[in-house]
């Protein structure tokens, strides 16, 4: 297929004064960071970022705040400048500044951020001329979205995890990594990782440094009477390392020294040279044509993340160093024969295929996982897919795509091609995934088989009535934003029989969830949520990460979005701003943004125990628990926390939710294990509810207060009820009513301001509005 022209797309010439703007713009930042010398540029920019968090929070102390994140909107404009920088060198050999000049460099800042806010109107404007294109009738909302999003958040969000996502989607090349540049896949992980924490923390730790450092200093002088200038000489004199220690420090905190590649990892010298331009050597970017200069073209950062001065490397910005790096080591595995290149996609696809239940295998623990099995579609033909994982009532179908998702071509420059890359990777994953249901549907029973020794032999039988929940999943290598949240939105990508929702993720991904959503339960309700989220086609968020933030702030958060904006009536709603928590998790590991997923530490307990004993029916129970809204969690804690220590009197205490289902929860001492009432008590609930069962949670506490057991089932309801057994005023009694439970009302939703439907008392958008 010929590649369309780019005036087929966008059109500067119709908008020539915002054209001749984007490009002078560009080219007037390319001569102001021209102006400076590149290391103590890069120090400069990035002293300031520290003096931004540092004003963030006076409370907290100097070390602490270096750790944390500017302003979102903050660092993404440093982050513009610092890849422009980048541009510059790479694009233009030119003799370095000899010094900093700070009054010029205000000028920097500016023009960038006027290139960048002229860049951002530009694509609103062009993308609103494409209306149709190759996806339908939501090519301008993703086109729109995809110009944006280049121009405002490129590489990767966090910096934590660079080893482990190199480690895993480098360990099949090992030999050819150590063949080619003497350094296995463990080793560079470590070098990447080393890079991103230079940058992530490496002015925090010389803070930390120079503050030691005048510590012993300061207690010298007051120990032993001595100047200042004294105990420093002192000091100094008691190890030459000191000096370079001090020195390092101050370059590291002031001077750009984080960036300095060779002081901060072993890499080869022969993988480095192939992430690195020389300055000048990038030829395109500051070519005269459509677009140049401006931030609708690939910034050479996206290309390769280095720059080589002389012998020395340097990394500007370390969002690109692993996204950047992955695709060049890729494309250099593949130089050499045939036979060579077969290998390489053999494994690649194998480690693609494997992903999904590797990365989550301690989540999937009790999973029954089935990797590359095949059905009969008609006669002697069969179909394959990559991974069926069944976990007590729920089907997963896994369908992994192996190419490169993500192009280095500017959706400005090449939609057609980003379409085509899109829609390859996510149409034929979600194929595939409708296959298999499809033909489900057709047999209701359905044989999956293995393939070996040239023959077919059936692993497992499949029965649609066995399920209550099926998960198709699309799984890429590399990351696809902002496509892989917004899969709903393509053409022809629909609820698979009607009911079941496609989710398109990428292996990044994957390594946030584990860590975030760190039990079966957990993992499993979170898929649930998101394939909700992917029924609503015109609900769109950024990437995987805004559904998870999103997810840990409401729990079912398409439910609410939708009910605030009318399901009915909203034709698109974009949510912004949803990965706070877990940005800020990424920033303190130590803590702990899972938590909120399951609730209080109290409804955790409960949760922890179900999925323990893992009973039948548990993870249904699991799923109710954690449905419940967030503003109902806490009091319902407090009230499990009352019924637990109640048991130092009692030997048994109950009480009931009022939900879909109604939920009893029956606490009882350990040694009173064989108490018969616990099951009528539940169907006499679901009868004075009128529901046609209940949900029945029996917990079972230690002497020393500790919950050991939890198990959940379905009780029908008693029908009747046999007079005398439970009567009708306990289970009134032992209703337990938390607001937040109600059902929302029909229609429009209430105003920000106004009382919430659920009767809180508190203001709708503190309660249940998102």
């Amino acid at each position: 297929m010929a590649k369309a022209p780019i005036d087929v797309w966008l059109r500067p010439e119709d908008d020539a004064t915002a054209y001749a703007e984007l490009t002078t713009l560009a080219e007037q930042l390319r001569n102001l960071i021209l102006a400076q010398p590149l290391p103590e540029l890069l120090g400069y920019l990035y002293a300031q970022l520290l003096l931004a968090r540092l004003h963030q929070d006076n409370d907290s102390s100097a070390h602490v705040q270096a750790t944390r994140p500017a302003d979102r909107d903050q660092l993404s404009q440093f982050q513009f400048v610092l890849e422009y920088a980048h541009a510059a060198w790479a694009g233009t050999a030119a003799e370095p500044a000899a010094r900093l000049d700070e009054t010029s460099i205000a000028l920097l800042l500016a023009t960038a951020q006027e290139l960048r806010q002229k860049a951002m109107m530009a694509a609103m404007r062009w993308a609103r001329r494409h209306q149709e294109g190759p996806f339908g009738e939501a090519n301008a909302d993703l086109l729109v979205r995809a110009l944006q999003n280049w121009i405002m958040l490129r590489g990767n969000r966090y910096q934590v995890m660079e080893d482990e996502f190199y480690r895993f989607a480098l360990a099949p090349h090992d030999d050819a990594l150590r063949s080619r540049f003497g350094a296995g896949a463990d080793a560079i992980a470590d070098g990447i990782q080393a890079l991103a924490n230079a940058l992530r923390m490496g002015q925090a730790q010389a803070m930390a440094t120079l503050g030691a450092a005048f510590d012993e200093v300061q207690e010298r002088v007051e120990r032993e009477g001595l100047s200042l200038d004294v105990a420093t000489e002192q000091w100094r004199a008691e190890g030459p390392h000191r000096d370079a220690s001090m020195q390092d420090a101050m370059a590291d905190l002031l001077m750009g020294g984080i960036c300095h590649v060779n002081r901060h990892c072993d890499l080869p010298p022969a993988l480095l040279e192939v992430l690195a331009y020389q300055p000048g050597e990038e030829g395109n970017f500051w070519a005269a044509g459509a677009f140049a200069g401006s931030p609708f073209l690939t910034l050479p950062a996206r290309k390769r993340p280095l720059i080589r001065l002389g012998d020395e490397f340097y990394l500007t910005d370390p969002s690109f160093v692993r996204d950047a790096s992955y695709p060049i080591l890729l494309h250099q595995l593949q130089q050499g024969d045939d036979a060579h290149r077969t290998a390489f996609r053999q494994r690649q696809q194998a480690m693609a295929e494997d992903a999904f239940s590797t990365i989550f295998a301690p989540q999937l623990q009790r999973a029954r996982v089935y990797r590359s099995v095949y059905y009969r579609i008609a006669g002697s033909n069969w179909r394959e897919n990559d991974t069926v994982i069944l976990l007590e009532d729920t089907l997963i179908i896994v369908e992994a795509k192996a190419g490169v998702a993500a192009t280095v071509a500017s959706p400005a420059s090449d939609f057609p091609r980003h379409a085509r890359a899109i829609q390859d990777l996510i149409t034929k994953a979600y194929t595939q995934c409708k296959g298999l249901l499809d033909r489900l549907e057709e047999l209701g029973d359905l044989p999956l088989c293995e393939y070996r020794d040239g023959r077919y032999r059936e692993v497992v039988r499949l029965r649609l009535g066995d399920f209550r929940r099926i998960i198709p999943i699309g799984l890429t290598v590399e990351s696809m934003s902002p496509f892989s949240a917004a899969a709903a939105r393509l053409p022809g990508i629909t609820p698979i029989l009607g009911q079941y929702p496609f989710i398109s993720v990428a292996i990044d991904e994957l390594f946030v969830l584990r860590r975030v959503l760190p039990s079966a339960g957990a993992l499993l309700h979170y898929l649930a949520v998101r394939q909700a989220a992917a029924g609503f086609p015109q609900l769109l968020l950024f990437d995987e990460t805004d559904h998870l933030g999103a997810y840990l702030r409401y729990g079912r958060y398409p439910d609410a979005f939708m009910r605030q904006h009318g399901a009915d009536r909203a034709g698109l709603i974009l949510v912004d701003g949803m990965s706070n928590s877990v940005d800020a998790y990424f920033m303190d590991p130590e803590g702990d943004p899972g938590a909120a997923a399951g609730g209080p530490a109290e409804l955790n307990q409960v949760l922890t125990a179900l999925e323990a004993d893992a009973s039948p029916g548990w993870l249904e129970v699991n799923e109710m628990l954690r449905d419940l809204p967030m503003v109902t969690r806490e009091p319902l804690a407090t009230l499990l926390r009352a019924s637990r220590l109640a048991l130092r009197h009692q030997t048994h205490v109950s009480g009931w939710l009022r939900t879909t289902v109604p939920l009893v929860f029956w606490y009882r001492r350990r040694d009173d294990e064989h108490d018969p009432s616990a099951r009528p008590v539940a169907g006499a609930v679901a009868a004075f509810a009128r529901t046609a069962s209940a949900y029945l949670i029996i917990v079972s506490v230690d002497a020393d207060q500790t919950v050991r057991i939890a198990t959940g089932e379905r009780v029908p309801a008693l029908d009747p009820v046999e007079p005398g057994m439970v009567p009708q005023a306990d289970v009134r009694r032992q209703e337990w009513k938390l607001h937040g439970l109600a059902t929302p009302p029909a229609g429009a939703a209430p105003g920000r301001n106004e009382p919430c439907w659920c009767g809180s008392g508190q203001k709708y958008k503190r309660c249940h509005g998102p």
